[in-house]
């Protein structure tokens, strides 16, 4: 899976994972000079979203690969730690 951080935006904006199943992720910035990063949260209504992971923040253009463990069924998020309004809906099932 890969998320684009271009303009201070985040694509796609919705990412469908399975459940119970580790996955690679890769975060391209092309934002020249911008710095932008990863964290995958928890997506509970009503509920304080937990940190699950964050990544390095790095300062684009560049791009950075990771391996994350899996996740339970459920609904995630994963937002631009530098950049809060920049986020990906992540639907695990």
């Amino acid at each position: 899976m890969t998320v684009v951080a271009e303009n201070v935006e985040f694509t796609p904006k919705v990412i469908q994972l399975p459940a119970g199943q580790g996955f690679h992720l890769t975060l391209d910035n092309r934002d020249d000079e911008i710095p932008h990063g990863l964290s995958l949260l928890t997506r509970t209504s009503g509920v304080e979203p937990d940190a699950l992971w964050t990544s390095r923040i790095q300062i684009g253009p560049t791009r950075a690969e990771y391996d994350l463990p899996a996740l339970a069924a459920g609904p995630y998020l994963l937002i631009c730690p530098v950049h809060p309004n920049m986020q990906v809906e992540v639907n695990v099932g």
